[in-house]
C-alpha cells in the first residue's frame, strides 16, 4: 500500500514508519520539523525507501496530490507537551487542531481513503468511572487534551459526511527507542529516566497511582493491523496497558539503570489540576477486533528503551 504518515519524523510517527517499511509498504513522510516537537529531537534516520518531505502541512503545495495518491493516511501530527500547552495554548492549537483541519480539507477533495488519527488518553480527562472504554465521555482536563479531542471531532465529522473511513487510536504514556530526553516537558517516562540517570530521587505524586503505558513500536504494529482491518465510517480504539503502577515502573527503571531512587510526595497544584485519575484503561475492543495483536512484554521493552538511552 501507499501510506503517507503526517508527522512521521516524530517519536511515535517514526516508529510507525519503521513498522510499515518492514511490512513492505510504500511510505511517504511529511514533517515540518517544527520547534519543540519530536521531529526535531528524535534523531530518526529514515530508511532509504522512505520518501521524506520536509515541510509543514500548511506550506506544502503538493498536499492535494499526496493525499489523492495515498491508500492510507496516518495522522501523527501534534504536540505532546501538556504543561507547555497550558502556557502556550495557541501553539498547541496550531499543532493539535489546525494541522488536522488542513489535512481534512485536502481529504474532502478525494474519496475512499482510510485515515488513522493518533489520539490520546488525555481526551477522556478524569472520568468518574472504574474503567475507561471507547464509550466513556471525553471531558479533557488540560489544553492538550481539549485540542486532541477537537482534532478527533473534526475527523468524526469528515467520516460522517464522506466515504472516508477514519480510525482514532487513543493511547497514553508512550516510551521506546528514540525517547525524547531534552527539554522541560518531555513526559513522565523521559523525566523519570533523566532524573534517575542524574542520580536524583524521582518524585511520585501520591501512592497507588497508575498510568496506561504503550511501547512506541506497539503503536506502529497496531497501525499495521488497522491497515488491513475492515473498519468503516468512524471507529475509535484504546491502545495500551490497563495501568502500570508508578512505583512498579520506578523499580523497573532503577533496576535497569542501576542508579537513582524515588520518594512519594504530594502533587503540586499545577499537577493536581490536570490529573487524569485512577480509572483502568481498557483496550478490550481492539483486542476483540484484532485478536492476533499482542502488546510487547513490559519488562523487556523497558530494558530495550533504557539501553537505547544509555548508549545514545
Amino acid at each position: 500500500m501507499k501510506v503517507s504518515v503526517f508527522g512521521g519524523a516524530g517519536f511515535v510517527g517514526s516508529h510507525v514508519c519503521d513498522v510499515l517499511c518492514k511490512a513492505g509498504h510504500e511510505v511517504t513522510v511529511l514533517d515540518g520539523l517544527l520547534p519543540e516537537t519530536g521531529g526535531v529531537a528524535g534523531g530518526w534516520r529514515p530508511v532509504s525507501k522512505v520518501r521524506m518531505i520536509h515541510s509543514s502541512i500548511e506550506e506544502y503545495e503538493g498536499l492535494d496530490d499526496l493525499v489523492k495518491e495515498s491508500d492510507v493516511i496516518i495522522d501523527s501530527m501534534g504536540w505532546t507537551r501538556h504543561l507547555s500547552a497550558i502556557k502556550n495554548p495557541l501553539y498547541d492549537m496550531e499543532l493539535n487542531v489546525m494541522s488536522h483541519i488542513v489535512l481534512i480539507e485536502a481529504l474532502k477533495k478525494c474519496t475512499d481513503k482510510k485515515v488513522i488519527y493518533l489520539g490520546s488518553r488525555g481526551q477522556y480527562g478524569n472520568p468518574n468511572v472504574d474503567e475507561i472504554t471507547e464509550e466513556t465521555p471525553q471531558v479533557a482536563e488540560d489544553i492538550q487534551g481539549i485540542h486532541k479531542t477537537a482534532g478527533e471531532l473534526h475527523f468524526r465529522e469528515l467520516a460522517k459526511r464522506s466515504n472516508h473511513s477514519v480510525i482514532s487510536l487513543r493511547f497514553g504514556n508512550t516510551y521506546g527507542e528514540r525517547q525524547p530526553m531534552i527539554g522541560d516537558d518531555i513526559g513522565l517516562f523521559g523525566m523519570f529516566v533523566r532524573d534517575l540517570m542524574d542520580d536524583k530521587s524521582i518524585e511520585l505524586y501520591g501512592s497507588g497511582r497508575a498510568r496506561p503505558f504503550v511501547y512506541a513500536k506497539d503503536i506502529g504494529e497496531a497501525c499495521q493491523f488497522l491497515l488491513n482491518g475492515s473498519e468503516t465510517g468512524f471507529e475509535a480504539y484504546n491502545l495500551g496497558s490497563r495501568g502500570v503502577d508508578l512505583e512498579t515502573l520506578s523499580h523497573e527503571l532503577i533496576k535497569n539503570l542501576k542508579t537513582g531512587s524515588y520518594s512519594v510526595v504530594e502533587a503540586p497544584a499545577e499537577i493536581k489540576a490536570i490529573d487524569i485519575g485512577k480509572a483502568e484503561f481498557s483496550m478490550d475492543k481492539f483486542s476483540k477486533q484484532h485478536p492476533d495483536f499482542e502488546l510487547a512484554d513490559f519488562a523487556a521493552s523497558i530494558q530495550s528503551t533504557v539501553n537505547s538511552i544509555k548508549t545514545k
